[in-house]
């Protein structure tokens, strides 16, 4: 190890004898203005305006700290170091630098301490518990780069109560692959209200999560109210479905009353009996009034043998059109003629969900000399995008069409102009990790070349010295730079070069689209049937730690706060940034670095072409905690050696839907969230159409269609199949638009296979639609099938 201080006194002389015999030249130290234990610390040099190597020595100082790199730098060009920093004590640290030759000078900086603590996330299996319950969790301790974090400091885990006794307290917490999972009952006579689970790193409270615990009685029995949370203004009625029975699956025999109440109107009462449990009703759009957009619908049910009822409220939404098309009109500056971008239109079904992918969809483009139109897809998230040639045109009208419905944007094209635009912009709209990224320097000044430092997380995670081709001097200048995890969810740029002795320096911010390194997808039937085990496929990095949750679908619409969420996780990693220590900024005078939170040394004048952005402030409340009691499926993990994990879950035998969701954490690419899945329980009747890949159009076509029974007793069911505006024609009963088939009784539980023959009439996708019904249940399937000529 080279030691400085043996070495000062020779060193003295030859910097001395040097400093004569050398011309003049410009050095840059750029690192970040905050050290912490158990992290990287990054620093770039560079030198100017010489004509031999300079050898350089770089120490980093603390009162019983000290470490030293010696660096030899080519003219005109620059070199990063990074120090691996252990557990070191909040004491005055200190970066020092020496030019030893090719330039002689002595220089250094004090640095800010900041602590090092690991991002904790807490998951629980419910965000609402009753008095008796035994609440299951799970502390994930993640680093800066959202990989397992490794701790050398005590962890303890505490459940307080409303009062803020301790209720149960773990002490020496061990981590598994950064996960600490446990459980903690809650006694049956206690406190209700705002529980809390509070994690420790020593003395420090890291996290602390507030979970709610109520007294209400588990209910009586299990009830649904099966109601779409979306009707269109064209449809003719809304089926409202009711379902009742005992935790032993026997149907509960009573009545409904069935409250409906539309938006600014009086309620509309119906008293029903229930059929094996089972209540259907149909209400006409028409009969609840124009201009009315939402409908609360409330059942209550009353048990005919047993002085016990209980009650269940949906809300529907009454919109124009099922489908929501989103064509943003936007300005688009073109920086070069041949630019070519990514415009990007949205559709999706009004609760949210994207439509399918092998759905056509119409684009109208139209200019003032032309018109055109493609025919294309979504992807699988619903998005339609669009490759879009800058030109010298104003404007492209741009009309999208899906289902009979269409919506119209706007592109307008700006041509760039470098005029009194001086600064660092960044030019690719929305960049994301791996995809190159432009960005455009644009000075007062002539140069040749610049260097560039990108701080993410709080540590220099990028570093270029970019030369200007052929060696020509511009004000202006295109560079590209590919972005990396570092710099999510945002990073700083700084960039600076030298003119006439004086160090010229502009930065800016970059925000790159949030995405996990590691991935995990979880596979399972959308459909099952109550009181059978659902099998849960997962696939993720091999040796990762994989979580499962699986929720009360109700539950996971209304976005409890007992669930991980990604953009908490990706907030987290803004804590891990860089400040510059007070001492150097001037509020008069900006500072090199600051807004990347750097510290600089340099022997040159320096000039700002930085003009500081305001910064979005971000509202923050208190989360409000759900009352509404809410089962959970499953809360399940393991750590898997291959990646590859088949979990199982217990469907219960109950109405509910549920929503899986899941995360995985690797110790090589960190941490990752599933994409949720749902898994609907199969409620009375259940029908699927098997459809070929393609058929032949006025070929004879044989579809074949399977029913089940789900019900509690054995039935006939009427299945019927509809061609719409004539797309195909049956075999039988030709003429008709609809033709239904009658089955022999059906067991509960069993399921009959029927067949339609059908001549295709039309090419293209095709809708088929079956219905299944009986006089208490019915079941819809509707599909496309794919007609080639």
């Amino acid at each position: 190890m080279f030691k400085l201080a043996v070495w000062l006194p020779i060193l003295g002389l030859i910097i001395s004898i040097a400093a004569q015999a050398q011309a003049e030249g410009y050095y840059t130290v750029t690192a970040p203005g905050t050290i912490r234990p158990n992290a990287k610390y990054s620093v770039y040099v560079s030198v100017s305006d010489i004509s031999v190597d300079a050898q350089i020595v770089l120490s980093l100082q603390g009162p019983k700290y000290q470490k030293y790199t010696e660096l030899i730098i080519p003219p005109n060009s620059g070199q990063n170091v990074t120090f691996e920093i252990r557990d070191i004590p909040r004491v005055a640290y200190s970066l020092q630098v020496q030019g030893l030759s090719g330039i002689i000078f002595e220089n250094y900086v004090n640095l800010e301490f900041a602590d090092n603590p690991p991002a904790v996330y807490i998951q629980t299996d419910k965000a609402t518990y009753r008095q008796g319950d035994t609440i299951q969790f799970r502390a994930i301790f993640l680093d800066q780069y959202l990989l397992p974090v490794k701790v050398n400091q005590p962890i303890s885990v505490l459940i307080k109560n409303p009062q803020n006794f301790i209720s149960e307290r773990f002490d020496d917490v061990t981590l598994d692959v950064g996960v600490f999972k446990a459980s903690s009952r809650i006694p049956n006579y206690v406190s209700t209200g705002e529980w809390s689970i509070e994690v420790c790193l020593g003395n420090d409270v890291l996290k602390n999560k507030v979970i709610n615990v109520i007294d209400t009685s588990p209910p009586p029995f299990d009830m649904d109210l099966d109601v779409p949370r979306f009707v269109c203004f064209r449809d003719i009625e809304l089926v409202v479905t009711v379902r009742a029975r005992y935790s032993h699956k026997q149907p509960i025999t009573g009545r409904c009353l069935i409250t409906i109440t539309p938006q600014g109107r009086q309620p509309q009462r119906r008293n029903e009996s229930l059929t094996n449990g089972i209540k259907e009703i149909t209400i006409p759009i028409r009969r609840l009034g124009r201009n009315v957009k939402s409908v609360l619908i409330h059942a209550r049910i009353e048990d005919y043998f047993n002085p016990i009822s209980y009650s269940v409220s949906k809300t529907v939404q009454i919109v124009p059109n099922l489908y929501v098309i989103e064509t943003p009109s936007i300005t688009y500056e073109c920086f070069q003629p041949n630019d070519v971008f990514l415009y990007s239109a949205h559709i999706h079904n009004f609760n949210g969900d994207p439509i399918d992918v092998d759905d056509d969809v119409i684009v109208h483009f139209e200019t003032t000399f032309n018109a055109w139109k493609n025919v294309t897809n979504v992807d699988d998230n619903g998005y339609v995008n669009l490759h879009i040639n800058c030109s010298n045109l104003n404007a492209i009208n741009l009309t999208i069409r899906y289902e009979g419905m269409k919506s119209v944007g706007v592109i307008s094209f700006k041509q760039w102009s470098d005029i009194g635009k001086e600064g660092l912009y960044v030019t690719t709209k929305n960049p994301k990790v791996g995809d190159s990224m432009d960005m455009r320097l644009i000075s007062t000044q002539y140069f040749t070349s610049f260097a560039c430092v990108i701080v993410g997380r709080g540590n220099i995670v990028y570093n270029n010295m970019v030369s200007i081709p052929n060696g020509g001097g511009v004000k202006a200048h295109t560079f590209s730079i590919i972005p990396t995890y570092e710099m999510l969810p945002e990073a700083h740029i700084f960039v600076y070069f030298f003119k006439n002795g004086k160090l010229i320096y502009y930065e800016s911010t970059i925000k790159v689209e949030n995405q996990f390194r590691n991935t995990i997808t979880i596979e399972s039937p959308v459909n099952i049937k109550p009181g059978t085990f659902v099998s849960l496929n997962v696939d993720t990095e091999a040796n990762s730690f994989i979580g499962l949750l699986g929720m009360e679908l109700d539950a996971f619409m209304l976005k409890p706060q007992n669930d991980l969420e990604a953009i908490e996780i990706f907030d987290g990693l803004l804590n891990a940034k860089s400040r510059t220590p007070a001492a150097y900024i001037n509020p008069k005078t900006p500072y090199p670095g600051e807004n990347a939170g750097l510290v600089t040394m340099t022997n040159a004048d320096y000039i700002s072409g930085f003009k500081a952005i305001a910064k979005e402030k971000r509202l923050s409340s208190k989360p409000l905690l759900p009352h509404t009691y809410f089962e959970n499926l499953v809360f399940a993990d393991i750590v898997s050696v291959d990646g590859h994990e088949e979990m199982m879950a217990k469907i219960p035998y109950s109405y509910k839907s549920w929503a899986i969701t899941g995360f995985a954490i690797s110790p090589k690419t960190g941490f990752t969230l599933a994409r949720p899945k749902v898994i609907r329980t199969l409620k009375g009747l259940h029908v699927d159409i098997e459809l070929p890949y393609y058929v032949k159009r006025k070929s004879l076509t044989k579809l074949q269609v399977v029913v089940s029974n789900y019900l509690n007793a054995d039935t006939k069911i009427n299945v019927s199949m509809e061609s719409e505006n004539g797309e195909f024609e049956f075999i039988k009963g030709s003429g008709n638009s609809k033709y239904t088939i009658r089955t022999d009784v059906i067991r509960p539980g069993k399921s009959k296979t029927l067949y339609f023959r059908i001549h295709p009439n039309v090419s293209g996708l095709v809708k088929v639609k079956v219905t299944a019904k009986n006089p208490i249940a019915s079941a819809v399937c509707v599909k496309k099938m794919r007609v080639e000529k």
